[in-house]
């Protein structure tokens, strides 16, 4: 029996067939999408398809490099990224999509990109490298007062030629003691920022808030401390260990800490700075039940997160091992909650650099909040230091029941991570006094 097709049928069926050929082209045309807080890049697949144009990504070049984005058909090996280093293209943050912020030298011959699988090289749009919450700045705004725009630029470009841009476009320069991170702080004003937004060498601008604020001899016996302080245990002092302390009081006028503290604070007497560091290294001499976890460990005493950018300093002068950290630079409430942020990544590159020190912080005191999409209380680690990925974030728990205090933040963050790894008491807690 013969298959007859009429004219309509066969016309459908070719149609039918062209159409797939189009959509697996254009399929083929365009890279996977690279997320970026407002919203999706899809790059050309212009090194694969070998349409390529090194005119294409002229805007990105600055000096001696081109910034731009690099994607990979899969994500490279640890050899193909040493190798494609050595010959010019280094590889910076991963964004996602299996794509890089990346430098080029200018002189990079892109022919070898295909043997490490890279698809497409482009210029990044300055409209994905503003944080959205720019679009809603408001000068003057009381809960925006303490907030700064912050820069960050790619490792390779020079901090003072960055810096020199940004003064020349009018960008009024805010001295913090983050002079090791790939970030200038400038004083909030976005008359500047799609200039700025537009220099290759700059990947983000984001809102930043850098002021500290603090986060307000059952603990020994609960968390377990008494075997390994024991003579008859582990013996586990403190002794000729250096800890960190970052806080808001100039403890050396307290007895409890004669003899082992190295003090960094030039701020006075507060109750707050007192009580932490007695919970962390406090002797006991005024009452010995109220000693701390490490009462014969060496204290190096800061404010605030001054701890933390001297931090490789202390490790090198003094063997520091570990910080302590109950303060937050984040905003109040829900608008300060489970974001990564510029802060995040300065502790979490720092560790990596350093992996003999941990940061350890406190989750926060918003447990009380209802935060959306989230029930109440969840979704309420506090942005910055809390939500990086390296340091160690507590919480909160009632001794009294072993349940989480009502007060204390917990998470996820907003990238999913599950927020505080550990708990703590957190209630009536008594401290060297």
């Amino acid at each position: 029996m013969k298959n007859r097709y009429s004219l309509k049928g066969l016309t459908a069926l070719l149609i039918a067939c062209f159409t797939i050929i189009y959509i697996n082209g254009s399929a083929q045309e365009k890279g996977r999408p690279v997320h970026f807080k407002n919203g999706n890049f899809i790059p050309d697949n212009n090194l694969r398809l070998q349409s390529f144009n090194r005119a294409d990504i002229s805007a990105s070049l600055w000096g001696n490099y081109y910034y731009v984005l690099v994607q990979f058909t899969e994500l490279p090996t640890t050899a193909q990224i040493k190798e494609l280093k050595q010959a010019g293209l280094e590889l910076g943050n991963y964004i996602s999509g299996n794509a890089y912020l990346a430098a080029i030298k200018s002189d990079f011959d892109f022919s070898l990109a295909g043997s490490a699988a890279v698809s497409s090289v482009s210029t990044v749009p300055a409209i994905f490298k503003k944080d959205p919450q720019l679009f809603t700045y408001r000068a003057g705004n009381e809960k925006t007062a303490a907030k700064t725009f912050a820069v960050s630029y790619y490792p390779l470009a020079d901090r003072e030629m960055v810096q020199q841009t940004l003064q020349r476009l009018g960008a009024g320069i805010v001295i913090t003691g983050f002079k090791d991170a790939s970030v200038i702080f400038i004083r909030p004003d976005k008359l500047v920022v799609d200039a700025i937004a537009n220099l290759p060498f700059v990947n983000y601008i984001s809102l930043q808030s850098v002021t500290d604020k603090t986060l307000n001899y059952n603990g020994v016996g609960l968390q377990g401390v008494s075997a390994l302080l024991s003579s008859a245990g582990r013996k586990l002092s403190g002794k000729n260990v250096a800890v960190g302390i970052g806080d808001n009081a100039e403890i050396s006028t307290h007895i409890d800490f004669t003899g082992r503290l190295i003090n960094r604070v030039y701020s006075g007497v507060s109750f707050h700075g007192i009580h932490t560091s007695g919970t962390v290294a406090g002797a006991g001499i005024l009452d010995v039940r109220n000693h701390g976890m490490a009462p014969k460990s060496t204290i190096i005493s800061q404010t605030f997160s001054d701890i933390i950018t001297n931090t490789p300093t202390y490790i090198t002068d003094y063997n520091m091992i570990a910080t302590n950290n109950s303060y937050t630079a984040a905003d109040d409430g829900c608008p300060g909650e489970g974001i990564y942020d510029v802060l995040s990544n300065y502790a979490d590159a720092q560790m990596k650099d350093h992996e003999t020190v941990l940061h350890v912080f406190s989750a926060g005191n918003d447990g009380f909040y209802s935060c959306s999409p989230f029930a109440v209380s969840f979704g309420t680690i506090k942005t910055g230091w809390q939500c990086s990925k390296n340091v160690l974030t507590v919480g909160a728990i009632d001794q009294a029941n072993y349940t989480l205090a009502a007060f204390s933040s917990r998470g996820p963050v907003q990238d999913g991570r599950l927020k505080p790894e550990i708990v703590a008491s957190g209630i009536n807690v008594f401290s060297t006094r």
